[in-house]
């Protein structure tokens, strides 16, 4: 017993050290708001691609920390299928832009690879901030 409280201790200190924002029903619109530009991922945990990229996508907010108006987040939309539906996704991941000062009812679908360059180069050409990519 003491062994899975260890385990489930770890699991959420882990998931509090993400740089990627969890947004849901209770906090998309104060993070997703116009005043900043966000990209959010709608994913699956059971989802095979999302867990494939789910390694780039946090180096890409980790990427983005020194930038105050960049926000890289993303919505467990197996859980909240609210949110899908209502920015129209039907697969997974599936991945919108939403831009600074722009109407956030209408966001940019990402069409790109699902690499941390490919991620990256499309951030950096819709904010015209580069990121600060850790290389190994």
């Amino acid at each position: 017993m003491a062994a899975a409280a260890v385990a489930a201790i770890a699991s959420v200190t882990v998931a509090a050290s993400s740089s990627v924002v969890e947004l849901t029903p209770k906090n998309f619109k104060e993070v997703v708001d116009g005043s900043k530009d966000v990209l959010v991922k709608f994913y699956a945990p059971w989802c095979g691609h999302c867990k494939n990229m789910a390694e780039d996508y946090e180096k890409l907010a980790e990427g983005y920390k020194h930038s105050e108006d960049i926000v890289i987040a993303e919505v467990n939309a197996d859980d909240h299928r609210d949110l899908g539906t209502k920015f129209g996704v039907q697969g997974f991941p599936t991945l919108k832009f939403f831009s600074k000062g722009e109407d956030v009812k209408t966001p940019i679908d990402y069409s790109s690879g699902r690499d941390l360059d490919s991620l990256s180069a499309f951030v950096q050409e819709k904010t015209g901030v580069a990121a600060r990519i850790k290389k190994p």
